[in-house]
């Protein structure tokens, strides 16, 4: 559970608010088509894998990984962890502020574990929303950070009634 403005908020009532938010704000075609992204299953046939998990059991999951490149989520932080002749790396592969993009390379013998970052909720201090672009054929990925309307979006979030820590933390990116 989380504490926000003086309540408990439960997590699914806070998943519940958020995806209410979504269906009043994005038009249904954006909704069809996010519907219709590959599967996390589909992500395998690639040579890719997707989890969530915590940095802790992302590593413990490194060395028994699937795949040569896996991507996780839920700490909204975008980097990533290496294992290469039995030892383990921390990536660390944020743009800079007046940077786009950093690209990764992927080397052939190295297993990867992958977070984009976050599109709305960034925890490392900039606000700017994060993913990734991966090229496989090129042994490349790309970890962009790109502007968006912010101030536009916590009007929206407010007006569905979202908790005003969660909405002000946007502009921070914490």
């Amino acid at each position: 559970k989380q504490h926000i403005k003086g309540m408990i908020m439960d997590p699914k009532e806070r998943a519940r608010r958020l995806q209410k938010m979504l269906a009043q704000v994005a038009p249904s075609g954006d909704l069809q088509r996010i519907a219709r992204l590959a599967a996390v299953e589909e992500l395998a046939a690639e040579g890719l894998e997707g989890a969530r998990a915590s940095p802790a059991q992302a590593i413990d999951s490194l060395l028994d990984a699937p795949a040569q490149i896996t991507f996780f989520g839920h700490t909204h932080l975008q980097g990533g962890f290496t294992l290469h002749d039995n030892k383990v790396g921390v990536l660390h592969l944020k743009p800079g502020a007046s940077d786009l993009y950093s690209t990764l390379s992927i080397d052939d013998d190295t297993v990867y574990l992958l977070n984009p970052g976050s599109i709305g909720q960034p925890r490392d201090g900039d606000p700017r929303a994060a993913f990734v672009i991966a090229d496989l054929e090129k042994k490349s990925v790309e970890f962009w950070r790109v502007p968006y309307d912010i101030e536009s979006v916590q009007k929206r979030m407010g007006t569905c009634g979202l908790p005003e820590p969660l909405i002000m933390r946007l502009a921070y990116g914490r």
